[in-house]
This record gives structure tokens, C-alpha cells and sequence, in this order.
């Protein structure tokens, strides 16, 4: 079957309960192990699958068409799909003409079941209609926002309906400040922090202005510091939804050598449980080391550091659409 979507690409959901989860042989293998412990933990399945390629939603995605899943992906993999594709994913699907990015998209449901999309990439009236029509979400749904990063899910996280973290360089740089312990250590972790904020500044829309814009979507920003650059990053996780309504999130780790590092992720955690009553279990996938990255660092900061993407965006995520509510 070849069907022609619109150029946008469709990857991140809001807080839903997974399925399946699905991670690429070439790239997972070394967050393998500690994937299938939390799967286990959360009632997910792992699917192991064998493209090539370290961002697995970045050339295909699963959407959800008369809730069921409906696979979708560009033309690299157009073989894959189609000769390979019920004994890999056992999922039906379809050809996209062009293929965007993934990361820069989530898709949520409001109460009255409408679905809705917010994304980093510029929607003309066309495009927005395209989307309307392929993916069952009303135009009026489907949003624009100012991008924290060059893929918006590297610096918020829907964790469901209104709620949505938002990642505030300023109160990272204050939660950075309640551990100073005077240290050599410190300061350079500090200086560094600074370094990569101002440069971010220049570049990408202020947590004022994501916030704003969010407001006015109506949804409810929260801030937290989630971000710490320098291969520490905690927005750029996977959430799921138990039958109870609470929710787990699963995030990049930055334990390593360095102390000060250390310390970020109860941080984060003492944080996020004040700022979302919700939750559950936080967990954060460190990975094993190899030769070709850092020593004093992890795995996951490595990705996130020297390639840019984190554990959502190397995985590749199947809400069980039968109950995605």
C-alpha cells in the first residue's frame, strides 16, 4: 500500500498508557537490560527491532487510526515496511513521500476525547488541514508553539491533560545553587551551566514565552528544572499512565563521576513528585559505557551531549490505543 502524507512528522504522545515500546538492536543494546527491568516494572512490552538507526522515531512513527495502531514511515525504510513489517512490528502501515524529524510533536487527548497536537514546526493553513484529514484531529486542535530546543521534547514534557513540564533555565540555575558545596567541582559545573544557557538564549524561545503560549492553548505549564545541559537532561523522557491515573516517567540519568552531577537527579526527582501528585515511579536509564564515549560520563549523558537526543528520543513508544483515553 503506498499513501502520500503531508511533510510533518508525528511522534511524541501525552501521558498514555504503553503498550509496547520499541528499541533499535544497533543503538539499545547498552540500555537494553535496564529498559526491560522498568518495562517489567510497568507492564511494557520491548520490542526489539533491527533498522539501523539510533533515533528510532525519527523515519517512522505509530499513529493511531480507529484506535488501532497505523504505522507510518519514510522512504529509507520503505523496504523494511513493506517486505518485513508484520514479523517486525506486526503493524499495519503505509509509505510517507517525505518524513520529517521526530521529537518536534506530541499528541494528546482533551477530556471529551478530542484529540489534540501541538509541535515546533511551522504549520501553514494547507499543511494544517493535511493533518486534520490523515490523523482525525480538527484544525482547530492542532498548535504551533515557540521551541525551547531544536526538537521541542527536549524541553517539555506533556504528562497529561492540562499538565505540561516546562523546563526554566532560571530555577535550574537556582536548584543548581541549593547544592553548592564550595567545591572546584561546583564551579565549573556552574560556569558551564552558564555558558550553555546564554548560548541557548540566543537561539531558542524563552520559558516565558513557551509558558505564554501554552496558557493560551489552555493548557497548564508547570516549570521545573529539567534541563542541565552539558549531557543532563530530565524533559526529554517517556511517560506512562497506570489504570489509577497515576503516571511514571522514564528519563536519562546523570549519574557519573563528577558529584555535582550526581546530585541532579534526586533533585529532579524531590521537584517533580512536589510539582506532579500523580506520580509514581521515576526512573532514569544511565546505560552501559563503551569505548567511544566519555569516561567520567554515562552513556545517556554522552547521547544527549554529543549526539543531541535522549532516551525518548532512541525509543520508539505504542500507546495501547484500546484504552488511550
Amino acid at each position: 500500500m503506498c499513501i502520500n502524507f503531508p511533510n510533518i512528522s508525528f511522534k511524541g504522545y501525552d501521558a498514555a498508557p504503553i503498550k509496547n515500546i520499541y528499541l533499535d538492536e544497533s543503538y539499545c543494546s547498552n540500555i537494553e537490560q535496564e529498559m526491560r527491568n522498568i518495562c517489567r516494572q510497568e507492564d511494557i512490552n520491548i520490542r526489539k527491532i533491527h533498522d539501523g538507526k539510533k533515533w528510532t522515531q525519527d523515519d517512522k512513527s505509530i499513529i493511531e487510526i480507529n484506535r488501532k495502531p497505523y504505522l507510518i514511515g519514510n522512504n529509507d525504510i520503505l523496504s523494511c515496511l513493506i517486505y518485513e513489517m508484520k514479523n517486525k512490528y506486526n503493524i499495519f502501515g503505509g509509505k510517507t513521500s517525505v518524513f520529517l524529524t521526530g521529537g518536534n510533536t506530541f499528541i494528546g487527548k482533551y477530556p471529551n476525547g478530542e484529540k489534540w497536537l501541538i509541535t515546533g514546526e511551522k504549520l501553514n493553513d494547507e499543511k494544517k488541514q493535511d493533518i486534520a484529514s490523515l490523523y482525525k484531529i480538527k484544525a482547530e486542535n492542532i498548535h504551533q508553539i515557540p521551541k525551547p530546543d531544536f526538537h521541542i521534547d527536549l524541553g517539555i514534557r506533556p504528562i497529561g491533560y492540562p499538565d505540561i513540564l516546562v523546563n526554566d533555565p532560571e530555577l535550574a540555575l537556582k536548584k543548581l545553587d541549593e547544592i553548592d558545596d564550595g567545591s572546584k567541582e561546583f564551579k565549573e559545573v556552574r560556569q558551564t551551566f552558564l555558558a550553555y544557557k546564554h548560548g541557548a538564549s540566543f537561539t531558542y524561545a524563552s520559558a516565558d514565552e513557551i509558558c505564554n503560549a501554552l496558557k493560551n492553548l489552555g493548557f497548564n505549564p508547570i516549570r521545573i528544572a529539567g534541563v542541565f545541559y552539558n549531557g543532563i537532561n530530565f524533559m526529554n523522557g517517556i511517560v506512562n499512565k497506570h489504570p489509577d491515573g497515576s503516571i511514571s516517567y522514564i528519563t536519562n540519568s546523570s549519574e557519573c563521576c563528577n558529584n555535582t552531577y550526581n546530585k541532579l537527579e534526586q533533585v529532579f526527582e524531590d521537584e517533580l513528585r512536589k510539582k506532579v501528585p500523580n506520580l509514581e515511579n521515576v526512573y532514569f536509564v544511565r546505560g552501559e559505557k563503551t569505548l567511544n564515549y566519555d569516561y567520567k560520563t554515562n552513556y545517556m549523558m554522552d547521547s544527549l551531549k554529543y549526539d543531541h537526543g535522549g532516551i525518548h528520543c532512541m525509543t520508539m513508544e505504542e500507546p495501547d490505543f484500546s484504552i488511550w483515553a
